[in-house]
């Protein structure tokens, strides 16, 4: 009903009368991240996280930090609690993707970043996203026609998300086929019209 200052209170109050009960936290952060705040959620998660009791509810609270320590470009930060939880669990392979993915993105630790990207697929062989990044990293490692085969498979997957679309624009560029290159952006560009790395490409 998108009453978040009412909801927002009663999940506080859940925090305090039960701060070890996991739901409470993370409907909380919702409530923030509802009212765009990240700040709020990254509080929440970071006290959320010290009461947790089990292992296996620390690496929700943990995953949930580091992604949001990532949207604010914390990336070391981001960095030190994904690796942490890969140490716990090695078979998450959301966590193992997204760090993977990070690191491709930002152009830091190329090789490594295919190793837990690969790892991902291991465990999760058709999952789009997963096929997205492993193409993603192979343009950033400079093996383009490789790059554009694995991320045209993952636009086959997943036909609603533009930033699938945009990279397999940037791949069609970085082999010479401007045509393609503006093809895909275009399509990119229908899915999110206020992409302003999308205007620049389609437009420069």
């Amino acid at each position: 009903m998108e009453k978040y200052d009412r909801s927002k209170a009663f999940f506080e109050q859940l925090t305090v009368a039960a701060d070890t009960v996991l739901d409470g936290w993370m409907n909380l952060a919702r409530v923030y991240y509802a009212q765009d705040s990240m700040e709020g959620a990254v509080k929440v998660y970071e006290s959320g996280l010290n009461r947790m009791r089990s292992t296996e509810d620390s690496m929700i609270v943990m995953y949930a930090l580091a992604a949001a320590y990532e949207r604010q470009n914390k990336v070391e930060q981001a960095i030190k609690l994904f690796e942490i939880i890969i140490a716990n669990q090695p078979n998450n392979s959301q966590a193992l993707n997204y760090l993977g993915y990070m690191l491709a993105d930002r152009g830091m630790r190329l090789e490594y970043a295919r190793e837990l990207i690969l790892r991902a697929l291991d465990l999760d062989p058709n999952n789009g996203a997963f096929i997205d990044s492993y193409g993603w990293v192979l343009y950033r490692l400079g093996d383009f026609p490789a790059a554009l085969q694995i991320l045209l498979q993952a636009v086959n997957l997943i036909i609603n998300d533009p930033v699938v679309f945009e990279h397999v624009g940037d791949a069609y560029r970085a082999i010479g086929d401007f045509k393609k290159a503006h093809e895909f952006w275009g399509k990119a560009f229908q899915l999110d019209p206020d992409s302003q790395s999308l205007r620049e490409k389609l437009y420069q």
